[in-house]
């Protein structure tokens, strides 16, 4: 809305023409929070269009790729019989011969991966006796200075674990002291 005669309604204070024009509406509580209110469908109709157009493009690209699927499935279906089963035979057998093949090499590198962590860390299993310098090595820090032909003998024994390892030597120490098994486990007590 124009406003003629601005400068003069300010000073003078004569009401000449109204600035603007005020809409005044009696709505009730529901009508004051409608979103809605107000709202022109037609003003969003060149969106809906839009919309409109590119579904049906969609639709016909749809189609026309269902019906190409179609027309390759019937070519395939029209193809001479002895062709298909020479190729199904030929896929059948090259599966075959690709899956005992993988079926090799899966067992190849199990045993392989097996022997190189049995090389790396040797087998706690085996009943194999240990290096003789490895024995004697253990031996002598602890009996440095007592070591006879009797503890050599003792040592060649085959250890199977830390435990055991160590009772044993326990039980040697305990000989050369002059006790028993049985007293050494009532002093451990």
């Amino acid at each position: 809305m124009e406003r003629p005669h601005k400068l003069e309604e300010k000073w003078t204070g004569k009401h000449i023409a109204p600035g603007e024009k005020i809409e005044h509406f009696e709505l009730d509580y529901g009508g004051k929070r409608d979103r809605w209110n107000g709202y022109d469908i037609s003003s969003y109709a060149h969106v809906s269009e839009l919309y409109e157009v590119r579904d049906e493009a969609r639709r016909k690209y749809l189609k026309e790729k269902q019906l190409r699927k179609l027309e390759e499935k019937n070519n395939k279906d029209n193809k001479a019989v002895g062709d298909s089963d020479n190729e199904d035979c030929e896929d059948a057998l090259k599966v075959e011969f690709l899956y005992k093949n993988y079926k090799i090499n899966k067992e190849k590198l199990k045993v392989q991966s097996k022997d190189d962590v049995m090389e790396k860390y040797g087998n706690e299993s085996s009943d194999d006796t240990l290096p003789r310098e490895l024995l004697l090595g253990q031996v002598q820090s602890i009996f440095s200075s007592q070591f006879t032909e009797e503890t050599m003998a003792t040592a060649s024994v085959t250890f199977k674990s830390r435990a055991n390892h160590r009772k044993q030597l326990e039980l040697e120490e305990a000989s050369k002291a002059g006790l028993s098994p049985a007293e050494l486990e009532e002093d451990g007590e």
